[in-house]
């Protein structure tokens, strides 16, 4: 480990637009960062049809803002690029969290990534999923610069969302389905190792606790963050709402695999202080799936991440409709 320390920024200015561009002065300031006359790719997280107040999708104000200061910077050009949820149509998902207006008022490309046919079979040396290959465009690998804007959030699939977790909108449905099939963590790291941010700006204005992407519920925090080190940033980022990382499983394989640094003690966060930004997330994945409904005969081992946490939705949906007492005769079986 070099003793130089990983950087995260930390920002909270009277507008969005001052906190993104503070975030990348810290970073060492954006002409420095982003190369004129090149291409610079924008991954948000647009993955559902979800208005900008639900907090599902990344901010477009913070989009907006990322696109002012990268602009400064002269670019060949800026695209926004997305591979929506399975299920989810891209287009759509633009439209509906406002990304779209966004990109048309600051003249910008949207860029669907499921609907690419060029693309390429990407060897992951090293695999540690049932990911020994993955195809992504050829467009995406050959961009210049690739900037990942995710919204920090709680989520089904892994605890809570931010830098690490948003990369894995760059892979079309098939990959998509493949990477639930096994471990998802594991698949999360190899398409990281294969298409890796160079910059990572963090939606932390609105963050969404609770049963998010399904039920989000939104929390004033009012920040934005910044790293080139996608694990440090997720880490400080679990600082700043209260996630005790130690229960978020991805951190110890994400270091491991090289992308980071989880030890505090080797992050230096610049800016505003963590301490003063703080407000706590209610993240209810954090809980004991195992023994959460005793009244339930519950068989979940083996299933994917995703249904776990479908699974731990409609429980509480039970309860909450009245009528969780009425079926505690039932088996309930999630995954293979």
């Amino acid at each position: 480990m070099s003793d130089k320390k990983a950087l995260v920024a930390l920002a909270k200015e009277a507008s969005i637009q001052d906190s993104v561009t503070k975030v990348f002065d810290l970073m060492g300031g954006v002409t420095n960062m982003i190369k004129p006359g090149t291409t610079v790719m924008l991954k948000p997280n647009a993955g559902h049809a979800s208005p900008a107040d639900t907090s599902v999708c990344t901010n477009p104000e913070v989009v907006r803002a990322v696109i002012r200061e990268v602009k400064k910077a002269n670019p060949k050009s800026i695209v926004i690029a997305e591979a929506a949820a399975i299920g989810c149509d891209t287009m759509e998902c633009y439209e509906v969290s406002g990304i779209a207006d966004v990109a048309r008022e600051e003249g910008v490309e949207l860029y669907d990534i499921k609907a690419d046919k060029d693309l390429i079979n990407v060897a992951v040396r090293g695999y540690r999923s049932n990911l020994h290959h993955v195809k992504l465009p050829r467009r995406l690998l050959e961009a210049d610069h690739l900037i990942n804007l995710p919204i920090l959030k709680a989520h089904a699939s892994m605890v809570f969302s931010c830098a690490l977790k948003n990369i894995k909108g760059v892979v079309q449905d098939a990959v998509h389905l493949q990477m639930h099939q096994q471990n998802l963590t594991m698949a999360m790291m190899d398409v990281w190792s294969v298409c890796r941010a160079d910059i990572n700006i963090v939606d932390a204005i609105r963050p969404a606790s609770g049963y998010s992407p399904h039920t989000p519920v939104p929390i004033e925090v009012d920040c934005i963050m910044g790293s080139y080190d996608p694990v440090a940033l997720d880490r400080i980022a679990c600082e700043l709402v209260g996630i005790d990382p130690d229960g978020v499983d991805y951190f110890r394989v994400a270091q491991e695999a090289g992308l980071g640094t989880t030890n505090r003690d080797d992050i230096e966060v610049v800016g505003d202080k963590v301490a003063d930004c703080y407000k706590k997330m209610w993240v209810p994945y954090l809980e004991d799936i195992r023994n959460r409904w005793p009244e339930y005969e519950v068989h979940c081992e083996g299933a994917c991440s995703s249904c776990q946490a479908l699974l731990t939705l409609n429980m509480e949906t039970l309860k909450a409709i009245g009528v969780y007492d009425d079926n505690t005769d039932m088996v309930v079986v999630a995954g293979g």
